[in-house]
């Protein structure tokens, strides 16, 4: 099994008691109009450029099996939508103005790199935290995530928006300590405005969530 992560961020201590690990999970049903990382959206791999950085070397043309880069009047313009995210343009990228947002992980390696800082957990009182994007997106990743970090008795956070199928929120209650809850707007038709879908289906499963007696923080 494998899924797309798009950043792990160590030693956080915002995210939950103590210090954690947070894997940051790629795709969101939601387009807030807020979001701070829009990024996280697709589930798809995606190619970001950071224009200002651009020094039009045109390597990145050289290598591109797609032919996405041109170079036009001093103007450095892409083609997105054919990209298939090989990542060989951001390789030779000198500058550091093309970057991939996500990367496929297998289980083994979202586990490598969850448990290497255990040490200080255990001190003090952290565990991992997984977020995203939204996890239910990924729920079966998540799930076989969350499932084999509690065999090694970690403590476990999910952040989640609540926007998914209830079978796979209840399923990952299984295997997480606290979940933090996201509720964006209470008022249904604002919902809808501000983040492109109804709040029907988060306030569902936030109450079919309560009802197992779950620790679930509210923000």
């Amino acid at each position: 099994m494998e899924g797309i992560i798009f950043d792990v961020d160590h030693f956080a201590i915002h995210d939950g008691d103590g210090i954690r690990t947070c894997l940051y999970l790629k795709g969101c049903p939601l387009r807030c109009k807020w979001c701070h990382s829009p990024e996280s959206q697709s589930k798809d791999i995606q190619l970001l450029f950071a224009k200002d950085l651009c020094t039009e070397c045109g390597l990145c043309a050289k290598v591109c099996p797609k032919s996405l880069h041109k170079f036009r009047l001093n103007l450095h313009t892409i083609e997105y939508d054919n990209c298939i995210g090989c990542g060989k343009c951001c390789s030779v990228c000198h500058s550091k103005s093309l970057s991939l947002s996500g990367k496929i992980w297998s289980l083994d390696d979202a586990i490598r790199e969850s448990v290497q800082d255990a040490v200080f957990y255990t001190h003090s009182g952290g565990g991992i935290t997984l977020t995203g994007g939204e996890v239910l997106v990924q729920a079966d990743f998540t799930k076989e995530l969350l499932k084999r970090v509690k065999t090694r008795n970690i403590h476990t956070i999910v952040e989640t928006c609540g926007y998914g199928k209830k079978k796979d929120l209840l399923e990952l209650a299984e295997f997480t300590d606290i979940f933090y809850y996201d509720i964006k707007i209470i008022d249904r038709e604002s919902h809808k405005e501000y983040t492109g879908v109804y709040n029907d289906i988060i306030l569902e499963n936030l109450k079919a969530l309560s009802e197992i007696d779950q620790d679930i923080v509210i923000r």
